[in-house]
């Protein structure tokens, strides 16, 4: 339920909300005190009026402070300056200013008591149950504070005075505040409790509303996995039936036109296109999260990069941009991998740098390192993109989940990357930052058939 801060865009609503109160507290004081002849402790009030503003700048301040100290206070600092501490320390403020206006400005008989229902209800909604009732019972111990502990208003007419009984501090009260109190503590428990069910209902049908939505979305990428898939089948397979009918007509037939290297050049392209299918399978299978295995091959680091950089032109074309690839160091000699989910692997996290950069900056530059790990080989990706937040960073594993539903994006690369890792006895980590790129490290084992020493790319 907490959650439903974020619909506040932050504290900025807050903000705004207590600059109209303070704006109105003031001139309806002054409004009061010239207008209306009521003897009000001016100077008194504008000293606790000035005191909102003020408090509000000494809880911001943490904020311009934070990135410019050690990291142990930047947590403090980090924790201080999150929403919800901020909101609820907002809220405690206001409630003890709201006090000692009405305080000085007649106690119980104010009417403006009613206002602490607003602290009330802002808690409940924001902050969650828990602060609803909080504040609950402290503006109750407040208003009930203000029996006692008030400053009598001289000349306020019969209308105040029969409130106050003659104007004396502990005198008996009257029926009338005492409904008034009692009413507002039935209220402030009623609003508190009843609000914040309302939020987390809203909550939960929120969370339902955002998991359906992603169920439909993993449902339409899976629709356009399959018909992808079904149309690269199609022409392979078209293919097949040809060529198999001409085979078959032939030898009922019993053409003795056909020689042997008309038929061997047909069964060479039935073998060919039985491998594009074989090909589009694999694919779809990696994408449903099924990597299947396939016999170790030799391949140096360079040639299995520039693999990867034939498989980037055909996932990424011309019309998503471009990036500046660097293959920084590299060890030599070959090794023992399965190459080709490895190239699928390392392509999909290219084409996700690349498009990290698009739109961002006007030199997008991908830098790719090696190294031999003894066991493993270790391959360190780097962008200077756009970044990613915590959120995003949480999720980014998932399937489907993207950050580019604008172009298409179905969400796949960086969980088939993942797979192809652990398959392979390796692991897949990432680390990103907003506005300063993304950082992937992609491991899987690997055996040195020769060489050790390290090459290094300018």
């Amino acid at each position: 339920m907490s959650k439903l801060i974020e619909s506040f865009s932050g504290t900025t609503w807050l903000l705004r909300l207590r600059l109209v109160a303070f704006f109105g507290q003031l001139w309806l004081v002054l409004l009061m005190h010239f207008v209306y002849g009521v003897k009000l402790p001016i100077a008194w009030l504008v000293a606790v009026l000035t005191a909102m503003p003020l408090a509000e700048q000494l809880l911001l301040l943490p904020r311009r402070f934070s990135a410019t100290v050690g990291t142990r206070t930047a947590q403090v600092l980090e924790f201080i300056c999150r929403d919800r501490f901020l909101v609820a320390a907002l809220l405690l403020v206001d409630v003890v200013i709201l006090t000692a206006v009405l305080a000085l400005t007649g106690g119980a008989s104010n009417p403006f008591s009613i206002v602490y229902l607003v602290q009330v209800v802002i808690a409940a909604i924001v902050l969650g149950p828990y602060w609803a009732w909080g504040m609950a019972l402290l503006t109750s111990v407040s208003f009930a504070s203000l029996f006692f502990l008030y400053l009598p208003l001289p000349g306020v007419g019969a209308s105040m005075a029969h409130h106050q009984h003659g104007n004396q501090h502990g005198a008996g009260l009257s029926y009338h505040l005492q409904g008034m109190f009692i009413s507002y503590v039935l209220v402030a428990f009623l609003c508190a409790y009843f609000l914040a069910k309302i939020a987390e209902a809203l909550a939960e049908s929120e969370r339902k509303r955002t998991a359906l939505l992603g169920n439909q979305q993993r449902l339409a990428a899976m629709t356009a996995l399959s018909a992808g898939a079904a149309h690269e089948l199609g022409t392979p397979l078209s293919s097949i039936q040809l060529i198999a009918s001409e085979l078959e007509r032939a030898l009922r037939d019993e053409d003795t036109s056909l020689d042997s290297e008309v038929l061997l050049a047909d069964v060479q392209e039935l073998q060919q296109e039985v491998r594009r299918c074989s090909s589009v399978i694999d694919d779809f299978c990696a994408c449903s999260g099924n990597i299947m295995g396939e016999h170790p091959a030799l391949i140096t680091v360079p040639e299995l990069v520039e693999k990867v950089l034939e498989e980037l032109l055909i996932a990424a074309p011309a019309k998503e941009g471009r990036a500046i690839i660097n293959l920084l160091s590299w060890p030599e000699g070959k090794y023992s991998l399965q190459v080709r989910p490895t190239i699928k692997a390392l392509a999909g996290l290219l084409k996700n740098g690349i498009e990290a950069c698009q739109g961002i900056v006007e030199e997008p530059v991908l830098r790719i390192a090696v190294t031999d790990e003894g066991e493993s080989l270790k391959f360190v990706i780097s962008d200077n993109g756009k970044g990613m937040s915590t959120q995003e960073l949480e999720k980014v594993e998932e399937p489907f989940f993207t950050t580019k539903q604008s172009r298409g994006g179905m969400g796949l690369g960086i969980y088939i990357a993942r797979l192809v890792a652990e398959q392979q006895g390796g692991q897949l980590s990432i680390r990103s930052e907003k506005q300063k790129g993304t950082e992937v490290e992609f491991s899987l084992k690997a055996v040195a058939v020769s060489g050790s020493s390290h090459g290094y790319l300018h």
